[in-house]
């Protein structure tokens, strides 16, 4: 992290990308399984190779880093100026979210639709537009079913990230002076007991907010014991190698058996907390650790794709149906494994070059705006 002209932790964009790039592999992977009828070797490898669960940790990751970051802006706002501005902090998080996303939203309800028509294909989207509209799609696939266009379905993470940006300033106001913790606690022993009630309905327990805020509980923590630089911080921002090593050993082991250790048993109510504890482990690591095993952000790759994650998450799935679309047409690749790597890295590099045109064409205006508003 680096002092005092703007608060900027080094390998943050790093994983950023790696929180899209896990969601990008299990998306790909359900693509491509269509072409693998044919092939049951193949076809096995790849629904084993439990990319959906790493996906899921990849979304753990996205609130965990979200609430972290935030939290300790909070903080430092306060340090800084001795006050925090409520109108600022709502400008910036606007300027920051909602032009990208209303443009996928325009995407998804108006140019899907009309391109698909221009193909002859008849598409009519399912979903109710206001709930988009609201940042409340979360809700909308919980009560009404997910919409018919994949283009929104990934909108679900930002809306939830909405909900959880229009409260934590003023939930942060009442829990002040000392009793920051006591929130945090609330958080995490909430999301508990809502899972345990609805243990059976699986989209509660996914996508509503009250089931995620564990994430958000954690991620405020962390910055917390970061930003006061605590006991518990320094033990573990001195964390040898090899204690960091069997911890990411334990992440994998986890990543490998969550099947066979949460599904079926008691133990699926903490597995959100579980996964949030690890995603903020490698957070911390990844920021303060003295002994860190590999610090991602020294890939400037990652740390310059990292920069535009949010727009690689937004278009991943208009990259995949580019691919699908690309390859379906083209006389050069049909029905073939062709698709195991054609595909993928086709998909990838149309969101990738979609990403970059946003985030310097699009994007970048408002971000300089939003900059206007900082402290």
């Amino acid at each position: 992290m680096t002092r005092p002209n703007k608060i900027y932790f080094t390998n943050l964009n790093a994983l950023r990308f790696f929180s899209f790039f896990v969601v990008f592999a299990h998306h790909i992977s359900t693509a491509v399984m269509p072409y693998l009828i044919g092939h049951p070797y193949l076809s096995y490898y790849i629904s084993h190779l439990h990319l959906d669960v790493v996906a899921f940790l990849g979304i753990n990751l996205f609130f965990v880093l979200s609430a972290f970051l935030i939290t300790f802006l909070i903080y430092e706002e306060r340090l800084a100026t001795g006050q925090f501005s409520f109108t600022k902090y709502y400008l910036r998080r606007t300027l920051r979210i909602w032009p990208l996303y209303f443009f996928i939203v325009f995407c998804g309800f108006v140019l899907v639709p009309a391109f698909k028509h221009l193909q002859g294909i008849q598409y009519q989207e399912t979903a109710n537009v206001w709930y988009y509209i609201f940042f409340i799609s979360n809700f909308h696939i919980i009560y009404l079913g997910e919409p018919f266009s994949p283009v929104l379905a990934v909108l679900w993470t930002a809306a939830a990230e909405e909900q959880f940006y229009l409260v934590w300033p003023i939930l942060n106001t009442i829990f002040s002076k000392g009793r920051e913790i006591i929130l945090f606690l609330i958080l995490i022993a909430g999301s508990l007991l809502f899972r345990y009630f609805h243990l059976t309905n699986g989209r509660e327990i996914y996508f509503n907010p009250l089931s995620i805020m564990s994430d958000f509980g954690i991620g405020g923590l962390i910055a917390y014991m970061s930003f006061k630089k605590n006991r518990l911080f320094q033990f573990l921002s001195g964390l040898s190698k090899g204690i960091i090593a069997a911890i990411y050993l334990c992440i994998l082991l986890l990543v490998c058996f969550e099947f066979k250790i949460f599904h079926y048993s008691v133990l699926y109510v903490f597995e959100r907390c579980i996964w949030g504890l690890f995603t903020g482990f490698i957070i911390f690591e990844q920021c303060f650790c003295k002994n860190s095993l590999f610090k991602v952000g020294n890939v400037k790759l990652f740390d310059e794709l990292g920069k535009r994650s949010y727009g690689l998450y937004c278009f991943h799935q208009i990259g995949i149906l580019g691919a699908i679309n690309i390859l379906r047409y083209s006389t050069r690749f049909n029905f073939s494994l062709h698709q195991l790597y054609t595909e993928p890295l086709l998909a990838l590099s149309i969101t990738v070059v979609l990403a970059y045109l946003s985030y310097s064409y699009f994007e970048m205006p408002f971000l300089k705006l939003k900059n206007k508003f900082g402290f």
